[in-house]
């Protein structure tokens, strides 16, 4: 997980213009309600026990504060007014909702749902948010992430805290509608995550998966009635679905589709699992019986729909539709018209320009997953290079322009591969089942590659391996959730970071030496070394604010903050080819606009080189010349939406029926 807050990257589609996002003309199968028609972003729908209020995330001059509307959008009424506010979750009785608030250190609140001062339960320097209330609503079940993970409670009438359950390993827990059972996944430190439950009245933990291929990124979900747990695996190749019968251990696949099936909710009922799936080269809402069969289309249309939950009654499903196209672009640093270089209605992100600036890289939705494409930067039409039928993403130049670096779960798990800029076969570079790597970076000589992986640690540790392949290396030792920054120009060290939201930057020798602490505070992130290699560029994050900072290696002299408005939020700086000017990203939050600005670090000048209210741009990269950048964008804004699944259902059971 990452605590870095993105800008919102939706396209606003709200009723009655859901049926024309429908993909190639075809319309939803049900009928789709706006709920909340939010001008920028709404997202994380949540319904109160009894059903009569919902409570999201609603951004407001471009800071996520928690909201609460009846149940059919009106009498919409803030609550928080913190810096970023996130993830809503109700009490059992409705009075009360938790929260993750990034200020002061990405700590758990709880407010009254109708109103009040919040109040802080937690308050150390880890990463911590709420992810369950006890049944009872007497505390809060929350993950602690720092340098392990941990599922711990916190009590609403004094504030103590102690695990929720006792485990070896990274924990991440989620009590039965009883309280009496904790199911959770345990990750030991040899890349894989198993499933178990512990029995509160025996003291008993008992092991439900063994692949080690379930993973910690959606967690698990208890049928209502505490039977079952559902959960996603990628144990026969593709993530995918699955139920375990607690009491018999018994494991049953739920969905089998080869693209990707996530966010997993049960029917109040337990007799239907919805889901959220890449299949049929878009991203819908689809449904499927808990006791197995054909999945149902829900929507279908080019929104990204996510964050789902079911209506109280069960008739329906509420979820965030975000038509999420983002593009890229190359925008001159002095003025003229920008240029689309990727598609108009498929997702382009992570544009990575070619060492010779002729080429531009990036990831794209267009096949249905996400593939790599490139296109010549001086305009034409863009081909793939990749074409698996799951995920590629995160590419690198080789420092010639001949090869590409990239990561793919095209083998269950993500593994760094490299390939011919021309395309062709991928070679693979890493083969540790069950392990994620990523983020791979080649070395400024080329034979290099540096990556993160979270093989042999219990969190993530830094790693290089040869490009003709061989055995790779470990980098750091850092006992800490540690990321890979950047190279240094001579190829003698790499920049890393650790920990969330308290973290620390460090220059570590790619031979796998001591590492040294750099001059940077806590919180430094998103840092680049300069062309000389002398000073490096990062975001230096506060309170919830992220300041553009750059400093010194080592030594005496202060890092020099560059910006320093208290509204806004300046990310992902990139030195120009000379090392005379800094791009980055800068959120102006009471405007809620989102631009490239440049920065002169010989006077510190500021000029943006967008200035376009309705467009979020972001992840400026330069061109080698010095005189363009190349951009991701999109519109802001995305609606919170309910589809009537009842007829849907219906038919589904008679048809059932029939069968038999």
């Amino acid at each position: 997980m990452s605590h870095y807050r993105f800008a919102p990257l939706a396209v606003f589609c709200a009723a009655p213009l859901i049926a024309s996002c429908a993909r190639d003309g075809a319309e939803s199968p049900v009928d789709v309600a706006v709920v909340i028609p939010a001008p920028e972003r709404a997202n994380l729908p949540r319904w109160s026990p009894d059903g009569t209020r919902l409570a999201y995330n609603g951004t407001v001059e471009g800071k996520s504060a928690i909201w609460v509307s009846n149940a059919d959008g009106s009498n919409p009424g803030r609550l928080t007014h913190g810096v970023w506010d996130w993830q809503p979750i109700w009490s059992p009785d409705g009075k009360w909702i938790a929260y993750q608030a990034e200020s002061p250190n990405f700590d758990v609140m709880v407010v009254s749902a109708d109103g009040g001062e919040p109040r802080q339960l937690t308050k150390d320097a880890a990463f911590e948010r709420p992810i369950a209330w006890l049944p009872d609503g007497s505390g809060v079940v929350y993950l602690k992430q720092g340098n392990e993970f941990e599922t711990k409670v916190v009590m609403l009438a004094d504030g103590s805290s102690r695990p929720l359950v006792t485990a070896d390993g990274n924990v991440e827990a989620q009590p039965s509608p009883d309280g009496k059972k904790v199911a959770y996944e345990l990750s030991k430190g040899d890349g894989k995550t198993t499933i178990w439950v512990w029995d509160s009245a025996t003291n008993a933990h008992r092991q439900l998966t063994f692949e080690g291929r379930e993973g910690m990124d959606e967690g698990l979900a208890w049928s209502p009635d505490g039977a079952s747990l559902l959960f996603r695996s990628s144990q026969t190749g593709t993530p995918d679905l699955w139920i375990a019968d607690v009491a018999s251990g018994q494991l049953r696949q739920l969905t089998t589709d080869i693209q990707p099936d996530f966010e997993g909710r049960w029917s109040r009922d337990g007799r239907w699992v919805a889901f959220v799936s890449s299949r049929g080269s878009q991203t819908d809402v689809w449904i499927v019986p808990s006791t197995g069969g054909d999945a149902l289309r829900v929507t279908n249309d080019l929104a990204i729909e996510q964050s789902l939950s079911w209506t109280p009654d069960g008739r329906g499903l509420t979820f965030s539709a975000n038509r999420n196209v983002v593009q890229v672009r190359i925008v001159p640093i002095e003025g003229g018209e920008p240029r689309l270089l990727s598609f108009t209605d498929y997702e382009a992100f992570e544009p990575r320009v070619s060492p010779d600036g002729a080429s531009i890289l990036f990831v794209s939705t267009r096949s249905g997953n996400n593939d790599i494409w490139v296109v010549p930067a001086a305009g034409g039409d863009p081909r793939p290079l990749t074409t698996s039928a799951l995920s590629d993403g995160q590419p690198d130049w080789s420092p010639d322009g001949k090869s590409i670096a990239f990561s793919s779960n095209r083998r269950g798990s993500p593994d760094i591969f490299v390939m011919p800029d021309t395309g062709g076969e991928p070679r693979l570079l890493t083969d540790w089942p069950a392990t994620g790597e990523g983020n791979s970076r080649f070395s400024p000589d080329g034979r290099t590659i540096a990556f993160t992986s979270n093989r042999d640690a219990r969190t993530s540790d830094v790693w290089t391996v040869p490009v003709e392949g061989g055995s790779p290396t470990r980098v750091t030792r850092l006992d800490a959730f540690t990321i890979l920054q950047d190279w240094s120009r001579d190829g003698r060290f790499l920049l890393v970071r650790t920990g969330f939201t308290d973290g620390a930057l460090y220059r570590v020798p790619s031979s796998g030496d001591k590492a040294e602490r750099v001059s940077a505070p806590p919180g430094a992130t998103m840092a680049r070394w300069s062309p000389d290699g002398s000073q490096i560029a990062y975001a230096d994050i506060i309170g919830g604010y992220s300041y553009l900072t750059v400093g010194p290696m080592s030594g005496d002299q202060p890092p020099a903050r560059l910006t320093t408005e208290e509204h806004s939020y300046d990310i992902s700086p990139r030195w120009s080819p000379d090392g005379k000017a800094l791009a980055y990203d800068s959120y102006d939050l009471p405007n809620s606009t989102e631009d490239i600005v440049v920065v002169n670090l010989s006077d510190r000048t500021k000029k943006n080189v967008t200035s376009t209210p309705d467009l979020a741009e972001m992840a400026p990269q330069w061109t080698p010349d010095g005189r363009s950048l190349v951009i991701s964008y999109a519109r802001r804004g995305s609606p919170i939406v309910t589809a009537n699944v009842a007829n849907l259902l219906e038919a589904a059971t008679a048809a059932a029926a029939g069968r038999k």
